[in-house]
Formats: C-alpha cells, structure tokens, sequence
C-alpha cells in the first residue's frame, strides 16, 4: 500500500512538471533596438499577434503577423506588409518568418537572435538581431 502511495506521488510530480515544461513563456509588450540608422520594434499582443516596425530616414514598413510560439521560438505569417516612404522591400500576406529569443526575466532586455526568412540578406539580419529594451516613445 505504501509503496502505491509513493509510485502515485512520482507520476503526479513528474506529471506536473512535464506540463510545467509545456507551457510556453510568450514576450509580452513593445521593446525596441536602434542599429545605425534604423529603428525596429516588436510589439507582441494579444491574440498570438506580433507587430514589426521598421523606420530610418527614407521610410520604413508596419508589418503584421500571426504568431505561433515553441519554447524560445516564435513563427510568423504575415497578414500585412505596409511600406512608408521609400522603404524597398515587400512582401505578400502568407510570407513567413521566424526567431529566437531569450529574455532578462526582469523586462529589461529581449535578445532576439537565429532570424530566418526567405530572401532576408545577411545585413538585413544583423539589423534584426540583438538587443531589444522596453518601448520608450517616438
């Protein structure tokens, strides 16, 4: 009897923490880096929706997506590319991207990393990379 007791606590403990590990930490809110010219945000919402904004000096792009999150990994398809300005890159509804990120655990830093994309150039990569601190303001 005893030794049922004790095998019954094991499978509920490690039971537990196998949905424990399941369940997924999703970034919460804007955060945002500057590198060189550019401004990127990342504004994840609610709904599994993700935000992307892109700015410099000669426009920039809103793009919005549908997010699914895996652990550190968060896949987005796109619903909407808006280009500003003279921005030279678009892409269709349906365009997927993914990444990485580790976070601070105090909401101070975001390290978005392992960009992935169709057609994404190496600098455009290194620009999306990085560190991300909470969103201040325009």
């Amino acid at each position: 009897m005893r030794l049922s007791v004790i095998a019954a606590g094991i499978f509920v403990l490690f039971t537990g923490l196998t949905f424990a590990e399941d369940k997924v930490a999703k970034p919460t809110g804007k955060w945002e880096k500057s590198a060189g010219d550019f401004k990127i945000t990342f504004e994840f919402k609610k709904e599994d929706k993700v935000t992307m904004t892109v700015t410099n000096d000669g426009g920039g792009c809103v793009i919005e997506s549908k997010a699914t999150y895996e652990k550190n990994k968060v896949s987005c398809v796109v619903e909407s590319w808006t280009n500003k300005g003279t921005f030279p890159v678009e892409k269709e509804k349906g365009y997927k991207f993914s990444f990485e990120y580790t976070g601070t655990g105090d909401g101070k830093k975001y390290t978005l990393k392992n960009f992935s994309a169709d057609d994404v150039s190496d600098q455009a990569r290194e620009l999306i990379e990085g560190d991300y601190s909470p969103f201040k303001g325009d």
